[in-house]
């Protein structure tokens, strides 16, 4: 049962609603009729009613007061009683909770109209109206193509007389949202077909088409009713709502934007009829806009947003989702949120929902405050600069850490091929190992065959920056030469690899022709023999590590030199005597020898008393003589100096080789002193 009705009257048509109590002591509206413009015949709903039933008129803006007060007293005469007008715009207002102020468009007849209203008090500050700029242009470009196209059929047609229904038809496919429209429309008595399609109202830059006339009006109005930008919502009510010219040109005026859509439209009914009906009931509460972009600071990072909310009054809580999922509730307590784990340079949508609450305690969630925030492009990291500090035995490599990020150093045996400030995509890719970077300083030991690179790589953000590549060279030489003559006629190098890559062996052949040979560890054993020997006398071999470089230059390390005996070389022991004299030179004694080429080895002399038989296991020289000294192939005093146990007893002097298997003969071995 209807206790009262609520009727809309604009220049495009009026409507009548009724009230519905629903089971919570709410009225709600719901439409009953719907009339032309011009139309004021009686509402057969309103006809129907009792007597003594209250009726609410809402004019749009476009009505003056002797319209209305000619209007009001037409429904009087009806049988109309207790009329009451409202003004939906202020009506609207009561829902702004997130705004101090409100600008209010509404189009009506071709017109549009301006409201700016303190929302908070809901009082009405200025308004103006714009002739002719609430005619969204497309209807006028399909209604012509719509024309066009009946004329083909029908050329007799008039269009002063007929072209307002075409350009109703033409209005009402725009608004049906649909891509095409096989269409009929009644004309001078006859039915007439068409097809259109939603391409055919397209408008030529209709931003720059409503910027020659809508915005150039409003910028003129805001400048002469400036009020705070971030404190005015922008509300697209009746004729402009849901229109994408309307919103594709007015998007952007005012940071926050608000449209009047079905829900919020029945919203403000709803709260009028309750009012109407004298009703006093709690929970009419509605929330017709969302928070203020000027409450809510944003701070970017490479991989983060931050929300820092001014809360309104009246509100406690703020949901935040981010693509349309409900991430956090913040409220006034801790009114902060930091969204970490983004992606560097990429736009995330976010909506922020107020959650009011009446004075009677009804809860209800305000629109979202849509955002659009790219995080920041992730900032390549300082490239870090190794320097060194070179020496013999070790290098020093330092290093400054950068101002963000952290410092790996990569070391590999051969170059990575990066250049400082190259990004580098993935890390384990240099398949190296790294050394401590906690520190600024690395020692490098010279104790290694070849060259190491050494890679500052700076990672942070998520991502790695390549520093300046360095080399350390370094040549140890090897370990273990000898050589092995015990095969007559043969003479073979023998020495160990122990992290030696290859060896470069030198000898002089046979026609005194200096000779090489490079082996390389891996191929072979650590072991050569010389191919081509003097027929007498030694041979004197010389075995150094060797590198290629990665550039091709090749590397050698100092020579550990050795001699080998290609035939026996004799040794005359021609003396060995007593050097005291008088009181002079007591306990020196001398040996005598002449080599015929210079020997193979060291020689040992021993020295016994009574006995000149010697132990060939575990000896004792008491002297050592050097091959080099014998080079000559000269005689060659040597002098010892031996304190004797027994003088009653001879004194041998024996000379043996230091190396058993080296091919010397010494002839004799032993000679005693009396």
């Amino acid at each position: 049962m209807n206790n009262s009705y609520l009727m809309t009257v604009s220049r495009e048509g009026s409507c009548l609603y009724g009230g519905r109590l629903d089971n919570y002591g709410r009225y709600s509206a719901f439409e009953l009729e719907r009339k032309k413009a011009g139309d004021a015949s009686a509402w057969d709903a309103l006809s129907a009613a009792s007597t003594g039933v209250g009726v609410g008129v809402m004019f749009s803006p476009a009505f003056a007061k002797k319209e209305k007060d000619t209007f009001l007293g037409l429904l009087s005469g009806q049988g109309m009683a207790g009329l009451r007008e409202y003004d939906f715009d202020e009506w609207l207002c009561k829902g702004l909770k997130g705004h101090g102020f409100a600008l209010v468009l509404t189009a009506d007849g071709g017109d549009l109209f301006m409201r700016l209203y303190q929302a908070s008090e809901t009082k009405l500050l200025h308004e103006a109206r714009i002739d002719g700029a609430g005619n969204d242009p497309r209807v006028a470009v399909l209604a012509e193509c719509i024309w066009k196209k009946l004329l083909d059929d029908a050329p007799y047609l008039n269009k002063q007389k007929d072209f307002s229904d075409v350009l109703r038809v033409a209005a009402e496919f725009i608004a049906s949202g649909k891509a095409e429209l096989q269409g009929e429309i009644q004309l001078e008595g006859e039915t007439r077909e068409f097809f259109v399609k939603r391409r055919d109202a397209e408008v030529d830059n209709s931003i720059d088409h409503g910027s020659a006339t809508l915005l150039s009006a409003m910028r003129d109005f805001r400048t002469a009713y400036k009020t705070d930008d971030g404190d005015t919502v922008m509300v697209l009510s009746t004729g402009l709502a849901g229109n994408k010219y309307f919103v594709d040109v007015l998007n952007g005026f005012l940071p926050d934007m608000v449209q009047v859509d079905d829900n919020l439209r029945k919203d403000v009914l709803n709260l009028i009829m309750d009012d109407l009906n004298q009703n006093g009931q709690p929970g009419g509460v509605f929330v017709a806009d969302g928070l203020a972009r000027k409450n809510i600071g944003i701070e970017r990072g490479e991989d983060f947003v931050k929300f820092n909310i001014d809360i309104p009054e009246g509100f406690n809580e703020v949901d935040v989702l981010r693509g349309g999922k409900k991430i956090r509730t913040i409220t006034r307590l801790l009114p902060e949120l930091t969204d970490t784990g983004l992606q560097p340079a990429h736009e995330y949508s976010y909506s922020l929902v107020l959650v009011y609450t009446d004075d009677a305690g009804c809860r209800k969630e305000t629109r979202g405050c849509d955002i659009n925030v790219s995080t920041m492009a992730a900032q390549m990291p300082e490239a870090v600069r190794l320097t060194v500090a070179d020496d013999a035995d070790k290098a020093v490599l330092k290093w400054s850490k950068p101002n963000r990020g952290e410092v790996k150093i990569y070391v590999g045996d051969k170059p990575f091929g990066l250049h400082p400030n190259d990004r580098v995509e993935d890390t384990g890719a240099l398949n190296a190992e790294t050394i401590s970077s906690l520190d600024t300083e690395h020692i490098v030991k010279k104790d290694f065959c070849g060259q190491r690179f050494y890679l500052p790589v700076t990672v942070g953000g998520g991502i790695a920056v390549a520093g300046n590549e360095v080399c350390v060279s370094s040549m140890v030489p090897p370990r273990g030469v000898r050589t092995d003559a015990t095969v007559p006629g043969h003479v073979k190098v023998v020495w160990l690899w122990d992290g030696v890559p290859a060896v470069r062996v030198k000898w002089t052949d046979a026609d005194g022709n200096e000779m090489w040979q490079d082996i390389e560890r891996g191929a072979a054993e650590p072991e050569f023999e010389l191919p081509s020997l003097p027929k007498t006398g030694d041979v004197e071999v010389g075995v150094s590590s060797l590198f290629t470089c990665s550039d091709g230059e090749t590397m050698t390390s100092s020579e550990v030199k050795c001699k080998a005996a290609v035939t026996t070389v004799k040794v005359n022991y021609t003396e060995a005597k007593s050097e005291t004299k008088l009181f002079t030179n007591k306990d020196k004694y001398s040996v005598t020898l002449q080599a015929e080429s210079e020997p193979p080895c060291d020689l040992y002399v021993l020295i016994q008393e009574g006995n000149s038989i010697y132990n060939k296991n575990n000896f004792k020289s008491h002297f050592t003589i050097h091959h080099s000294e014998l080079a000559t192939g000269g005689a060659r005093k040597f002098t010892i100096s031996y304190q004797r146990n027994n003088k009653k007893v001879p004194l041998y002097f024996i000379i043996i080789p230091a190396d058993g298997n080296a091919k010397v003969k010494i002839v004799p071995e032993v000679k005693s002193v009396k």
